[in-house]
């Protein structure tokens, strides 16, 4: 396995480079944007291309640059490469973030959760969040909408790009991880065009980790991450014969076989065997249609089908779990334009969840598990001048819940000084919020609890956004984004240690999160060769038991944390390449709701330099990249029992090649 990487990486030394500077350098990369394109959004998006990330993180997974995205966006990470990776945000559970690739929600029907480690990068164009509830779409409703849009093609840039990333980790040279992928994106005709990609992941996961056993005591372990192995495809077919019409088709898959979440520890852990194994296997076949028949209707019809099958198994405990989960999606999006000023929006969606497993309570040795949604959503936008007011209502139904629910959401924007030197955008919004329980948290057979009720509450936000411009020789921009929130929760799902150590989901009856949130991002041009970036991001966030009744009134929620930022700094030099610095912080974890365990605070330095392409023949170019993680080899966690690497070295190269060198090269 090592010769066989070490071949393939020195191959690719050779003849790579780095598609994503290329490509940042041509096509940019909106941070923060106001999207009013999209059906039924009106919400701020923080968006950030792929390419920017890896010159910011060195990473190739999501679930290592998706915190880049917005400081509000907390990534629990259950160990390195092989391990898994949830997304909370603003203090809520993990449940209520919506994983969307081309707008079909990535989930595991099970636990209702995306795992982002298992997502590739490379075979993404962006990733943005969606800052407010998916009431405003036919969506599952979430709390923060994390929106992947796959490898496409467009008017500018048909391209073939091979790649190659290697890790070492601090405690010796070897190849402790590795990452190869191919994509390509190809126009076949005016109409056609075709894009997809292949990627391999793999990671033997040993590295060292102090473990603290009391205030006097620390031993140094061997964290193994049982030799995994992951692997990314996607396919991107698109149709577009006119400019009012395009047809999309589209896979995407991922497979992993790894230890369980986390695998194996040597000394002081023990929990877990050496023989267990964990499988999965997720595939995504979609279908959209976007439609302007009329200069004032459009519409988007979309459906899918997705399944994952996971399995467990662990020989010495006889434990072989399997589960395999099916959806079926169909929705419908609409949008009129009428009298000038108003929109009408109209949305209606049928999506059917399926789980089959021998861990099902109801059934034995497997069980099938059936819920049907339906949802339609009826949507009303004013605009006059500076001025515009969207509001929705969203009806919904589930299987097995006889009471249809009315899920209302305004939101209210004043632009301010609509000047081209400075303008502010103020946003206000309230959404009612609902997500029922899910089929792991109801019908689990070690610790299911079928007398859950569904999670309610309401949810405000406020948000000031200032974009001035200057003129001067730096030619500077400047972006300042601020935003309060507060979140009131009735019986949030929670879960927490019963008998015989057996974890178990109960309902907390009144939680609330508030809190902060701030961004900025400073660009400095002296000329089109040198440029600086500075990007900030603050949140201060508390989430809490606001049950009077409970002996954990007033404490915060486990695994909450009251206060994240990020500083980086980026220095471009068109000959040279781009230099930069992160600093990432995160304050304390409560592990339990009476908050006497907790994970300490944790800042971590990253530093990362990816070289100025280098052209070859007419239309290739390659980058090297080199990437030092965890700078002062700080020894965390971000869940108790799940320690992440100390210091790492990343070495990446890329080759890509353009088929329209004129448009890009020049």
């Amino acid at each position: 396995m090592f010769l066989r990487t070490l071949f393939i990486s020195v191959v690719l030394l050779f003849c790579s480079v780095s598609y994503s500077q290329s490509l940042r350098h041509t096509l940019g990369s909106d941070v923060i944007v106001i999207d009013s394109n999209n059906i039924n959004d009106s919400a701020s998006l923080n968006r950030v291309s792929t390419s920017e990330i890896k010159t910011l993180t060195g990473s190739q997974l999501l679930s290592s640059g998706a915190a880049l995205i917005s400081p509000s966006l907390d990534i629990r990470s259950y160990g390195s490469l092989g391990g898994i990776a949830l997304a909370t945000f603003r203090g809520l559970p993990a449940e209520f973030v919506s994983v969307e690739y081309n707008g079909i929600k990535l989930v595991n029907t099970q636990h209702s959760l995306s795992d982002l480690a298992l997502i590739d990068i490379n075979l993404l164009n962006t990733i943005s969040l969606n800052s407010a509830p998916a009431n405003s779409g036919a969506a599952d409703n979430g709390f923060g909408i994390v929106r992947l849009e796959g490898l496409a093609f467009n008017d500018r840039v048909e391209y073939i790009t091979i790649g190659s990333c290697i890790t070492s980790y601090n405690d010796r040279f070897r190849v402790a991880e590795h990452n190869s992928y191919l994509k390509l994106v190809q126009k076949i005709s005016e109409v056609f065009s075709v894009s997809g990609g292949i990627s391999f992941s793999g990671a033997d996961g040993k590295y060292p980790f102090t473990q603290v056993i009391d205030k006097n005591t620390s031993v140094s372990i061997l964290r193994e991450n049982n030799n995994a192995q992951l692997a990314n495809v996607s396919i991107d077919l698109n149709y577009t014969p006119a400019s009012e019409i395009a047809l999309r088709t589209f896979m995407f898959y991922t497979k992993a076989d790894r230890g369980i979440p986390g695998a194996n520890t040597v000394s002081y852990r023990g929990t877990s065997s050496p023989d267990a194994t964990q499988f999965d296997e997720q595939y995504l076949i979609g279908i959209s249609l976007d439609h302007r028949p009329l200069e004032y209707f459009s519409y988007v019809f979309k459906t899918s089908f997705q399944s994952l099958f996971e399995t467990y198994t662990n020989p010495q405990t006889k434990i072989f779990d399997r589960y395999t989960n099916h959806n079926y999606t169909l929705d419908w999006e609409s949008k009129t334009h009428f009298w000038e000023y108003f929109d009408f929006y109209g949305t209606a969606s049928f999506h059917r969840y399926t789980l089959i497993s021998n861990e099902n309570i109801i059934g034995n040795p497997d069980s099938l598990i059936l819920r049907n949604v339906y949802r339609s959503n009826l949507g009303l936008g004013y605009q006059l001048n500076n001025f515009s007011v969207l509001g929705y209502l969203k009806t919904e139904l589930y299987t097995g819940n006889d009471d249809p629910q009315l899920l209302p959401q305004i939101t209210l924007q004043q632009l301010f000084f609509p000047t081209p030197e400075f303008h502010i955008a103020l946003t206000t919004s309230y959404t009612k919020i609902y997500h029922a329980p899910t089929f792991n948290e109801l019908y689990w057979k070690v610790g299911g609890n079928q007398n859950l009720l569904p999670e309610e509450g309401d949810a405000f936000e406020i948000s000031a956004e200032a974009v001035p411009e200057y003129y001067s020789h730096f030619n500077p921009m400047l972006s300042i984004k601020a935003t309060g929130f507060y979140n009131a929760l009735r019986n949030q799902i929670i879960w927490t240690p019963g008998a015989n150590a057996i974890f178990s989901p109960i309902n907390l009856l009144a939680v609330r999160t508030f809190g902060l949130e701030m961004s900025t991002e400073l660009i400095l041009n002296k000329n089109e060769n040198i440029e600086w970036r500075l990007r900030g991001g603050l949140t201060l966030e508390r989430t809490e038991n606001t049950n009077q009744q409970s002996l954990d009134y007033g404490h915060e929620l486990p695994y909450s944390t009251p206060r994240r930022w990020n500083v980086g700094l980026s220095s471009r030099i068109l000959d040279i390449g781009n230099l930069t610095a992160s600093l990432l912080y995160r304050a304390h974890r409560y592990t339990n709701l009476s908050n006497i365990e907790q994970l300490p605070e944790v800042v971590l330095v990253n530093v990362d330099y990816t070289s100025a392409p280098i052209s070859f023949f007419q239309q290739c170019k390659a980058t090297i990249s080199l990437s030092i993680n965890n700078l002062f080899d700080k020894q965390y966690e971000e869940i108790k029992s799940f320690p992440l690497p100390g210091r790492m070295f990343r070495l990446g190269v890329e080759l890509v090649r353009f088929n329209e060198p004129n448009n890009i090269l020049n």
